[in-house]
């Protein structure tokens, strides 16, 4: 999997007394790792819905847009050409370690995935520049799911500390 173009950090209050219930940091990851998985395969499915337009633009779009350049005009999705970007990206649980739990959510081997997400310009071989917009998938489906995740989070650590 490619570098993640998302990077999101997840604090936990409260995290010493916590700590106290579970004989061994390992034990909270394990408790954990279900709960990130859900999460990830959650922004895996809205970062595709925002790659096909099948979700109407929305605030989380337009956050996400502004956040590199000025929206484009009725900008809904990249407008699929080759089907290989949507399957591509895909959310999972990359490394579990006795102190963390690394999640991805990301493309693998499609060259053109950061371009879209962050914009930028393409040099052509015939010398020739290209500008691209950003046409955000996996910002605006952070944005869209950080209120449930922080949720998710919270529940779930509430639920281990009983």
């Amino acid at each position: 999997m490619t570098t993640p173009l998302v990077k999101s950090t997840i604090e936990v209050e409260g995290f010493d007394e916590l700590m106290k219930k579970f004989k061994k940091m390992e034990d909270i990851i394990k408790a954990l790792a279900p709960v990130m998985l859900e999460i990830a395969q959650q922004l895996e499915f809205d970062a595709k819905q925002f790659v096909t337009g099948r979700t109407p633009i929305d605030e989380w779009q337009r956050k996400a847009t502004q956040k590199y350049n000025p929206p484009a005009v009725g900008m809904q999705g990249l407008g699929v050409v080759d089907d290989r970007l949507r399957p591509s990206i895909k959310g999972i649980l990359d490394k579990i370690t006795e102190e963390y739990i690394d999640v991805l959510v990301g493309s693998k081997n499609v060259e053109y995935a950061a371009i879209h997400e962050l914009g930028g310009i393409i040099k052509k071989a015939t010398g020739k520049t290209i500008t691209m917009p950003s046409r955000p998938y996996l910002y605006p489906a952070l944005l869209k799911n950080e209120e449930w995740i922080k949720e998710k989070m919270s529940k779930t650590i509430m639920r281990l500390a009983k």
